[in-house]
Parts: structure tokens; sequence; C-alpha cells
């Protein structure tokens, strides 16, 4: 396995230790294929370093992948490098904080 050596339920764990199960996540949970599983370890590991503004997360930054593939000394090939975009953009949506509803007016 390339990377990290996640397994599929090291991922699954993590989620569920997160404490954060949203709507979107139940309605596409599925299992991750034994193959890709690495691709999670990658995600886990650079969102573990992912900055915080007023609006909430901030994506995952160009700068941050290039730091974390020197020193891990893994080279992501486009594909991967995609998937993770994919990835960070669900997680992204699926911990978006709610917006405050706006009050009627009468």
């Amino acid at each position: 396995m390339k990377g990290s050596e996640v397994t599929v339920r090291a991922s699954e764990q993590q989620v569920e230790a997160s404490g954060y199960r949203s709507e979107i996540l139940e309605k596409y949970d599925r299992p991750i294929p034994q193959h890709l599983a690495y691709l999670m370890g990658w995600f886990w590991q650079l969102s573990g370093r992912r900055t915080c503004g007023m609006g909430g997360l901030d994506p995952i930054s160009w700068e941050a992948v290039d730091a974390w593939a020197s020193r891990t000394k893994n080279n992501p090939r486009q594909w991967e490098l995609d998937a993770l975009c994919r990835i960070d953009n669900a997680y992204l949506v699926a911990n978006a904080p709610e917006k405050p509803k706006a009050k009627e007016t009468k």
C-alpha cells in the first residue's frame, strides 16, 4: 500500500472519532475500496494541517500539499491530487457551519 499504511477501518474510525455524521455523509457513506484506502490516509494527514478562518474550515492549500509531499517523500500523481481535492471539497461541505435562517418580517 502506498504512503501511509491506513486501512479502510482506520479511516472509518477517524470519521467516527470526529463525532460528526451529517446527512451528506449518511447519504453517500460507502465503503472505501481497499486499493484506494491510502488516499484517505493521505487526506487525513493533510486535513490535520488545514487552517480555519472566520467562515469555518479552509481548503487544504497547495502549499500544504507540496510541503507534505516533500516531507513524506510521496509523489502523488495528477489523478491522486484530483481525488484529494474532491475528498476535501466533500469534507468541507459536510463540515460547513449552518447558516443562520433569515428572520421572517411581518
